[in-house]
């Protein structure tokens, strides 16, 4: 076979590329002197993908996991060739070690990639997938992922190439870049042995020789999300080159435990996609694709063969009624230019169909699960939900399996589409636990006393799986997800079905084991006099704040103190000190007393830490509640002139969505119970003139009224301050009219006796007095704003929020309007005239001129001693800042110099 070389430099007579490498001449009227013949150039991008950095921002994971990366996307690839041929998957990896480097083999048994697929991947100018523009049950879709693990080897350092064998073909593959940043790809083939599958090698630096933790790890991963697949890891000691085929078997062997495709009903990458799990920018995506490829004289499909390929079109009848709508169209082709057909012809589908049920996506199901935890773990007890939910549009399955082991497990297991992820999926998103919000499923299944803790001596082994053929991926790693509403609701219930007994049992334990303490505390401690903290806390805080300070040197937190006072405090009563009570309370009032606590410089010694976010309106800014962050907040002008404060920050992303700060022009701070001392900063730094309404919601229980009273009595208490706050609820009364049940709960301490309470308030807030031990407590009733669904929730604010008067839309003074009009129109004309400006003088140009005549002009040889005599003086000093600190002050003798030529060479450009 001859050789063949894909150079992505050349221009194949089309136009070049935004990623190609092109040059055009510039003519040149002859002038009888020798005068340079100037060449335009277009820069490649391609070498983005054998950069570094670059490959960081693709892959969305840091250079230490790109062996990772490799083995995932090999990995899926595999998984889905194999799928494709409606064959169990049977996976092969194996590496082995030499010198220099980690070798990794990736085989399958699908058809095996063919070599004009190959060619096309290799043009890295081009995205090139059959997912990206199919919404499916896929696993990933970015598109560009195989192009990373071409360039990952080159980035790493590798010259040695990447081999992939398929079709009776070996490709040779090598990347250059060259010192421009042009990339080539050279591709040599060779005729072997026609075998099944494809099988890719790669070399990575030897230093990344965790390859038996790596790979096991994902062998387990990938068996765990696939119950029909058969997954060998082994090691090769013997062979010598890429291409050697004879390995000794060393490893892991990972068996199906269904029979594929009779007795497992996994969505194939071949099945036809459903118009419900589009919406019209996916679906004009799509469209648009087929269009662009008849263009560059690719398949032109026609109308009819592109609707039949639709779940629910086969029907001869809905394929004419649909081409009978759209007579002008017989291929797509006919679609360029067409939007608004485009458009009409999503619900012309939809109306030809019905919405795929979550049944058809399938599932890895309870008994797979359960298996895989027994033969790695040993299983001794085992919890499983599905939560399978139609929604219109895109439906989707959570899954969620938690077994107790009897050996140490690696966490939890994450997987989207049947595929692991390389973290949580929903890191960053906010999930209710039974009794708080917390963020991701890593702390939602901790608060619920599933964690990894190995000195408990309880094991534990958890997976969690999402089934959706519309998911949005927030990240170029294809794991963390933009979840639905209802795809949070479902996992909640799912993770709080297979948890519920460990928490039960944490609990007790917990509850348990804090009874005991007390009663250890009060038997072996001698009993000092029994006296109330505030009589103490004259003595213990300042004591408490220079141990914490280091002597007033150092800022810490309340919640920092309060490990310093408490031990204090126990040498003066043998009442245990609360940390609620000591920063909401007890701290308060001694600078109340006292005045502020400050360091030996001024500056504040305490800080209360962030116990909630102020979201404004429009700018998207969020502001972490704690006294320092909001103390350096500056109020914006003409932004806001409401504030609303919500006690759980749970509520905000359905705020949020329902974009109800916009609506008012209101700023939304969302809190964590109670906030008072940051809030009361916050409030101090708004302009006391323009007099902000105020406004609180919160539960229908007395914590919730004692935080709108806090709130109200610190403002009021500030002076120049005109605002009064506003309880908007949500009362006991409107609860009951909306027809909720109030519920349960334990108050153990006596209600604040400046809560001024109506009398069903205070029915429900006293409730009935019980006796636990020797101390009173008493059992009431409430209901939590929780307790509304999402839409009554913003129906019930903005219904409050009305009757309470809340002001229209804000407007700002004519003034103000029209010099915002004016600044906008300045500076889009600024950026017409720098774009014109700079098209002109080519600014490029002259930097690179002026750069490279100073460079000549400045002597970097002592750089190494610059930086090390900068450390010197300065320990905290970056080498990066040590080095531009030297080239500033090198250049700052210079810069009438670089000024001059500069202006030199516009008046040369503007002369021609």
């Amino acid at each position: 076979m001859d050789n063949k070389s894909i150079n992505i430099a050349r221009d194949n007579g089309k136009s070049p590329p935004r990623n190609q490498v092109s040059a055009e001449r510039t003519t040149q009227a002859p002038t009888g002197k020798n005068q340079l013949e100037r060449t335009t150039f277009s820069f490649s991008r391609a070498s983005e993908y054998c950069d570094i950095s670059q490959l960081q921002t693709m892959t969305g994971q840091h250079a230490s996991r790109f062996l990772d990366v490799v083995i995932k996307e090999l990995n899926d690839n595999a998984f889905d060739a194999a799928e494709k041929a409606r064959v169990a998957p049977l996976i092969s990896v194996k590496y082995r070690l030499t010198k220099k480097h980690l070798i990794l083999t990736v085989a399958d048994n699908g058809p095996g990639i063919p070599a004009e697929t190959l060619v096309r991947i290799l043009d890295f100018s081009t995205l090139t997938s059959d997912k990206s523009a199919y919404r499916s049950i896929t696993r990933g879709a970015q598109g560009n992922a195989f192009k990373t693990v071409l360039g990952i080897p080159y980035a790493l350092g590798s010259k040695t190439p990447v081999v992939v064998e398929a079709q009776g073909i070996r490709h040779i593959i090598r990347i250059r870049v060259d010192a421009a940043g042009f990339v080539s790809v050279d591709r040599k083939e060779k005729k072997v042995a026609n075998r099944v599958g494809t099988r890719i090698a790669i070399a990575v630096p030897r230093s990344f020789n965790q390859a038996d933790f790596y790979l096991h790890r994902w062998g387990r991963a990938f068996s765990l999300f696939n119950p029909h697949s058969k997954v060998r890891i082994w090691k090769n000691e013997k062979s010598s080159n890429l291409a050697q085929t004879r390995q000794r078997k060393i490893g892991k062997l990972y068996t199906p435990t269904v029979e594929y495709p009779k007795n497992w009903g996994k969505p194939s990458p071949t099945d036809p996609t459903s118009p419900w799990w589009y919406d019209q920018s996916a679906f004009a995506r799509l469209v648009s694709a087929h269009v662009a490829k008849a263009k560059q004289g690719g398949e032109d499909k026609p109308f009819r063969t592109f609707l039949s390929e639709f779940a629910g079109m086969t029907g001869s009848a809905k394929l004419k009624a649909i081409c009978d709508e759209f007579p002008t169209i017989r291929t797509l082709a006919d679609f360029d230019g067409q939007e608004e057909a485009v458009r009409a012809l999503l619900p012309a589908l939809k109306g030809q169909t019905k919405p795929p049920s979550a049944a058809t996506l399938g599932e890895i199901g309870e008994h797979h699960f359960r298996q895989r935890f027994d033969e790695w773990f040993g299983v001794k007890r085992y919890w499983y939900k599905k939560v399978p939910v139609n929604v219109i549009g895109a439906s989707f399955v959570v899954e969620a399996a938690v077994a107790e082991v009897q050996k140490p497990a690696a966490g939890i297991s994450f997987g989207c589409n049947f595929s692991p992820t390389f973290d949580d999926p929903f890191a960053g998103i906010f999930l209710q636990t039974l009794d708080k919000v917390v963020t991701g499923l890593e702390a939602l299944f901790a608060n619920l006393h599933v964690r990894f803790n190995r000195d408990e001596r309880r094991y534990y082994a958890c997976a969690f799986h999402l089934i959706s053929p519309a998911l949005e991926f927030l990240d170029k790693g294809k794991t963390k997800v933009k979840p639905t509403p209802e795809m949070v609701t479902a996992t909640e219930k799912a993770v709080r079905a297979v948890c519920k007994d460990i928490y039960q049992e944490g609990e007790r334990r917990r509850k348990d084991a804090a009874r005991q303490e007390r009663a250890d505390r009060e038997t072996q401690t001698p009993r000092a006099q029994q006296v109330n903290f505030t009589a103490i806390m004259d003595e213990v805080i300042p004591a408490a704040v220079a141990h914490a300070t280091g002597g007033l040197y150092y800022a810490v937190s309340a919640h920092t103190l309060f490990y310093s006072a408490r031990p204090l405090s126990q040498k003066l009563t043998t009442k245990e000190l609360d940390s609620k009570y000591f920063e909401q309370t007890l701290l308060p009032a001694y600078q109340k007393e006292h005045g502020p606590i400050l360091l030996t410089d001024g500056q504040p010694a305490i800080y209360y830490e962030p116990r909630g976010v102020l979201y404004e309106p429009h700018s998207g800014k969020e502001v972490p509640l704690g006294t320092r962050e909001v103390a350096d907040y500056q109020f914006p002008s003409h932004l806001f002139d409401k504030i609303t404060f919500i006690e759980k920050q749970g509520l905000w992303p359905t705020f949020q969505r329902a974009k109800l700060a916009e609506m008012f022009d209101m700023a939304i701070v969302a809190g964590e119970g109670y906030a008072t001392e940051a809030c009361r900063i916050l409030l101090a730094n708004a302009d006391k003139s323009k007099d902000y309404q105020l406004f609180v919601l919160h539960d229908a229980d007395h914590y919730g009224k004692n935080i709108a009273r806090t709130l109200r009595e610190e403002t009021l208490r500030m002076p120049g301050h005109k605002a009064n706050v506003i309880d908007l609820g949500l009362t006991i009364a409107d609860a009951i009219e909306m027809g909720f049940e109030p519920e349960e709960y334990t108050r153990r301490k006596a209600l604040p006796k400046e809560l001024e309470l109506t009398e069903l308030e205070r029915e429900y807030f006293e409730g009935v007095q019980k006796t636990f031990g020797k101390k009173p407590s008493w059992v009431c009733k409430r209901v939590e704003y929780n307790a509304l669904t999402a839409p009554q929730q913003i129906e019930y604010a903005i219904r409050k929020l009305k009757a309470a008067g809340v002001r229209p839309k804000l407007i700002p003074p004519e003034r103000v309007l029209k010099a915002t009009a004016n600044a906008h129109m300045a500076q889009v004309v600024n950026e017409l005239v720098r774009e014109a400006a700079l098209e002109t003088i080519r600014f490029d140009e002259i930097v690179a001129k002026v750069a490279r005549k100073l460079r000549g002009q400045m002597n970097f040889k002592q750089v190494r001693k610059w930086v090390k005599d900068w450390f010197q003086s300065e320990p905290t000093l970056s080498w990066k800042e040590a080095v531009k600190r030297r080239v500033d002050a090198l250049l700052s003798g210079r810069a009438p110099a670089v000024k001059k030529s500069t202006r030199e060479l516009i008046v040369q450009m503007l002369q021609k």
